[in-house]
Formats: C-alpha cells, sequence, structure tokens
C-alpha cells in the first residue's frame, strides 16, 4: 500500500510493522494515548534538502510559506536549512522575525494590508508583493518615509489565458488583472517606488509540468510589454506554492522536471528567465506529520463500510487540497479486495470524512493518517475533541513529547475557569 506513495526510507514496513524514520509505531504512540501526531523533523530536512537539489541548476530561491506549520520545532528546523519564509501578515511577519529570519530572506504577500503594515516589511528590505491598486495607494501618503534602498516591489497579477488555476480564480479576492497591473506600475511610478517582480500563483497541489505552459506564456508576454512601454525591469517572478506534497510525485527527479521545464518557459518565450522565487508549505511539511489513531467502531449501511477514528476534525482540516491518506499499522491489514472502507471522525458532521481505502478493519485496530502536517496544526480548534498527544522525531529519535490537551484545558481554552463546578 505504501509503494504508490514517495515514502521509501521514511515511512515503511518492517518485519510487518510500520516505522517512521526506523522507529516502530508502537514506540511511537503510548498506552491509552491515541491519537497521536509524528513530526518527523528528519523528513523537513529531507524535503528541503529534495528542493536545493533539485532546483541547483535554476536561478531560484525558496521561501518556505510558514502559514502551512507555526510549529516551533518545525520552523527552527526549516530556519536551520538556510532558505527563505513566506508570510502574508503583521502576526506573520512578527513570527517570523522572532524565529530568527532576517528581513532580506522575507517575502510578504496578502491582501488588505493597511499602509502601516506594508511600510514596516517594506522599509525592512524584506520583499513586498502588492495584491490591488487600492492597497498600493494606501502607501501614497507614506512616500516621504520611504528608504530609498528599499522602494522595489512586486505585483500578483492573474495570468489571462483559455482556463482557470484550480486554486485561484481570476474573478476571486486574489491578484489582479493586466489592466490594473499596469495601473499600478504607473501609480508605484509617481509615489518613488519600482515594480521590479511579478507575483503568480493560481495552482495547489500540482505534479503535472504542463500544467504551467499557458499561464506563464501569458504572462511573459504581459512583463514584455510591461518592460517596453514602462521601462521597467522584471528581476523576479514569484511562483508562489502550489507545489504537490513529495510523497505524491513520482520521484524525487520529477520536481527537477517540473521546476526546470517552468524556468524554460521564459527563455524559450522570448525573455531573459528572472530570478524565480518558490513558497512552497505543503512540499515542506505536509508528509512530515503522521497521525496513529485507533478505529473506535465499525458501522455498515447501504453507504458501505464506514471506519470511525478517534481523530476529528478539530486536526484533520476539511480544508483545500488537504487530500489525507490512511494506511494500515500492519502490513497483515492491507487488504486484496477492491471494497473500500470509509475513515470518517465521530464528529456529528458529514463534513468529517478522512478518506477511503482497501484494508482489513476491525474495532480497536490502529491506522496512520498520512499527508497531515500542512494547515492543520494551524487551522486546528478544541472542537469536540482536544489537541491530540504530539510526539517529534529527529535523529531517527524521539526529541520531545507534548500530551493531549486535558479536559480541563479544552474547558479553559473556551473560557470557562478551571474553578467552576
Amino acid at each position: 500500500m505504501l509503494n504508490q506513495y514517495n515514502v521509501t526510507g521514511y515511512v515503511e514496513y518492517v518485519n510487518g510493522i510500520l516505522c517512521v524514520n526506523d522507529i516502530p509505531y508502537t514506540e511511537i504512540i503510548s498506552e491509552r494515548s491515541s491519537p497521536t501526531i509524528c513530526t518527523s523533523l528528519d523528513r523537513v530536512k529531507s524535503n528541503i534538502v529534495t528542493i536545493k537539489k533539485n532546483l541547483e541548476t535554476v536561478n531560484c530561491d525558496i521561501y518556505y510559506a510558514i502559514k502551512a506549520s507555526y510549529e516551533k520545532r518545525v520552523v527552527e528546523t526549516i530556519l536551520d536549512t538556510n532558505i527563505g519564509v513566506e508570510v502574508i501578515s503583521e502576526y506573520e511577519w512578527l513570527l517570523a522575525k522572532k524565529a530568527g529570519f532576517l528581513p532580506e530572506n522575507v517575502v510578504m504577500n496578502g491582501l488588505g494590508r493597511t499602509g502601516d503594515e506594508l511600510m514596516q516589511v517594506l522599509n525592512s528590505g524584506a520583499i513586498v508583493n502588492i495584491d490591488s491598486l487600492s492597497e498600493l495607494k494606501k502607501l501614497k501618503s507614506y512616500k516621504d518615509q520611504f528608504h530609498t534602498a528599499h522602494t522595489k516591489i512586486g505585483l500578483r497579477v492573474n495570468p489571462q489565458f483559455d482556463g482557470e488555476g484550480n486554486f485561484v480564480k481570476r474573478d476571486g479576492k486574489l491578484g489582479m488583472n493586466y489592466e490594473e497591473a499596469a495601473e499600478c506600475i504607473v501609480f508605484a511610478q509617481e509615489i518613488g517606488l519600482q515594480v521590479q517582480g511579478f507575483s503568480f500563483h493560481i495552482f495547489s497541489n500540482q505534479t503535472e509540468y504542463k500544467t504551467y505552459d499557458e499561464p506563464v506564456r501569458s504572462l511573459v508576454e504581459f512583463i514584455k510589454e510591461a518592460e517596453k512601454r514602462f521601462s521597467i525591469v522584471c528581476k523576479y517572478v514569484d511562483m508562489g506554492g502550489g507545489i504537490a506534497p513529495r510523497m505524491f510525485f513520482e520521484d524525487d527527479a520529477a520536481l527537477e522536471s517540473l521546476v526546470t521545464h517552468i524556468t524554460s518557459l521564459f527563455k524559450d518565450n522570448g525573455i531573459k528567465a528572472p530570478h524565480i522565487l518558490f513558497e512552497p508549505g505543503r512540499y515542506v511539511v505536509a508528509d512530515a506529520n503522521i497521525i496513529f489513531s485507533r478505529i473506535k467502531t465499525i458501522k455498515k449501511n447501504a453507504g458501505g463500510t464506514w471506519a470511525v477514528l478517534d481523530i476529528g476534525t478539530n486536526y484533520l482540516i476539511p480544508a483545500l487540497g488537504s487530500n489525507y491518506k490512511v494506511v494500515p499499522c500492519k502490513r497483515d491489514d492491507v487488504s486484496s479486495t477492491h471494497e473500500k472502507v470509509s475513515f470518517v471522525d465521530g464528529i456529528c458532521s458529514p463534513a468529517g470524512h478522512i478518506c477511503e481505502s482497501s484494508m482489513k478493519v476491525e474495532e480497536g485496530q490502529y491506522v496512520a493518517v498520512l499527508n497531515c502536517g500542512a494547515y492543520t496544526s494551524v487551522m486546528r480548534e478544541e472542537f469536540v475533541y482536544g489537541t491530540p498527544r504530539h510526539v517529534c522525531i529527529e535523529n531517527s529519535k524521539v526529541a520531545s513529547v507534548k500530551e493531549k490537551v486535558s479536559a480541563e484545558c479544552f474547558a479553559a481554552y473556551h473560557g470557562w475557569d478551571k474553578k467552576t463546578p
């Protein structure tokens, strides 16, 4: 069951038992500690090393999208790999600084930011991508405060082509069309700012490089026209995130094929290849988390077989692109039949559908939920269940343990005084 995923050397069956970085799942969980979140800092490091290795021949920089996970151990591990960070709010900007990221290694995206928020980041020397003309106009009253060395901005555009992104639609809340981008260039020049880059993020969970052909060609034509018309020089193109987790690539070389294809599109379409910025979040942390969960109940009805887990949508957020996968903790439980089991949570809501999988199931059995490290801990809520026990693995050893949120802390989270009867 694991051979369909690119997890060799990370998650494997050894003597029929599921192991994470060579540690059997039985050593990661403890008695009555289900569910347990397992974060492999080794996998985080390995994911970043793989990105760097596959981008060695490409003129690019990597910025981890910090919104994918704020976990301190995770962010500190990412900082130690010497890549940058992408933020979208003042809170994330302050968190990045607290973690130790230098301003020159920060990219700020977002929308609806105030002039003060934009200025503190812009004057620090970080890269700031503007989302709209109305947002840019907020900087007019600050033009006397611009640091002369930090007057360069980028614009988030939605390429105009025969198609749509699977993440951002051109008539949605994010980004601007080419006409508005042209207005932004003119306005920026009027107040003393230089547009030197363009941001473009309309896809999510991509492994297929040809998806980028039409939008990149469209963007290249706009850049060539803008450089000629407004006498600007495009020095970077921020491709945003949108790359699938590593486990879903056929192999590690597939990432290189995707990235080199994207960058070659600029040269092949008559423009000097600009500096490329990538902002992977899912690729870095999604498959670095595994949740070990126990089957509480098995029920059958006209809809099939339902296995109810002791993990809920308070942590396995049903967000766009989550794509969780459930595998057995014992290889003998892999089913040779085509019967599907629907793994769900015990919350009284249709939203708690985790995924379908083929395996033998029984009550009390442990299973592993893969690909749950992105946008889970950051969006979790003390809803119905408390936050699970959390184990971090580093250097193939258990490095730290945080126990499950207690019922008292659960109540306190919602404002109930612990002393109240």
